[in-house]
């Protein structure tokens, strides 16, 4: 498996959860898009979250940060589901601070 692969060359297996356009900026589609509301954005994302947490593997979901960026940044390009700059930016500096907060970067290894 993937986690014991990871192990082997002595790294830690990290599950990053990134987030969908329709997601992030749920808050201005949902009136354009029939029945938008009735759909539960987060599901996935959630389904994801709750098997880390069963098999206690290590999970950063990034749906928050975006959404939080997400009222005063374009986080994705306008003419498709890609992060633009800012996106991968914002997603580089969330595992960055992630990792660093969870003791698993060690720059002074080689």
């Amino acid at each position: 498996n993937i986690e014991k692969l990871a192990n082997s060359i002595g790294a830690q297996m990290v599950v990053v959860i990134m987030p969908s356009k329709e997601q992030i900026y749920s808050h201005l589609i949902s009136d354009k898009i029939n029945n938008f509301n009735e759909i539960d954005q987060d599901y996935f994302t959630n389904v994801i979250d709750q098997i880390c947490t069963e098999n206690s593997l290590i999970c950063l979901n990034l749906v928050q940060p975006f959404r939080e960026k997400s009222y005063k940044s374009q986080l994705f390009y306008a003419i498709d589901s890609h992060f633009n700059v800012e996106g991968n930016e914002l997603a580089a500096e969330e595992t960055y601070r992630f990792l660093e907060s969870e003791g698993l970067l060690d720059l002074n290894k080689q």
